[in-house]
């Protein structure tokens, strides 16, 4: 497996998100960008300013809401996590949380109740769960961007955005088939010994 892309994929999330991760306090000492939280104890803060992704942002974001749900053991309505739980875990908005698990539950991948009680839990195993389902159950955005048009009247400026996309087109490709060899699971494999509790469960 390419841990190295996947790795990619999951970390864009964070440095895409151009300055919009709020400070947070973890017990007496601050962080940002959401690293090194599990060892301390209370988080006072943690969200993302914005609510509105980019579709660079979502499969991250639904790939972390569906690993920490299966960490959670969360397969039934009685053992639903809440959307603040999740968005404390990665840490975002709440709000952007039930955005995202409204699309996921629409693809069959999870299920969710509203209430004070309310939550989501998964329908599936984590190891039945591919990547590429993930990426496409939200719209998420796998590709490199798009190139400019080239300057009007010029053959050579027209014709090299067509080369371009074309090879964005070919990673956009083998950047999704990489996807499908990882599950749900394997984004737990990395989590299995770590023997801290984290602060928001």
């Amino acid at each position: 497996m390419n841990w190295a892309l996947l790795r990619l994929f999951i970390t864009t999330f964070n440095l895409e998100s151009g300055g919009h991760l709020a400070r947070y306090r973890v017990g007496s000492r601050h962080y940002k960008g959401g690293r090194e939280v599990c060892p301390y104890e209370v988080v006072e803060k943690c969200r993302i300013k914005v609510e509105h992704m980019s579709d660079s942002q979502r499969f991250p974001v639904a790939a972390h809401t569906l690993a920490y749900l299966a960490h959670k053991n969360a397969y039934s309505r009685e053992q639903a996590v809440s959307s603040s739980v999740l968005a404390a875990s990665i840490p975002t908005n709440p709000v952007v949380i039930r955005r995202m698990t409204t699309q996921l539950a629409r693809a069959g991948l999870l299920a969710t109740c509203s209430g004070v009680s309310g939550g989501a839990w998964l329908l599936k195993k984590p190891e039945q769960i591919r990547l590429d389902e993930v990426l496409k159950a939200v719209n998420g955005c796998a590709h490199l961007g798009s190139a400019p048009l080239g300057a009007e009247g010029c053959p050579v400026s027209q014709a090299i955005p067509k080369a371009v996309n074309e090879a964005m087109m070919a990673a956009n490709i083998a950047a999704a088939q990489s996807l499908s060899t990882f599950t749900v699971a394997d984004l737990l494999k990395h989590a299995a010994d770590l023997p801290v509790e984290c602060p928001v469960e």
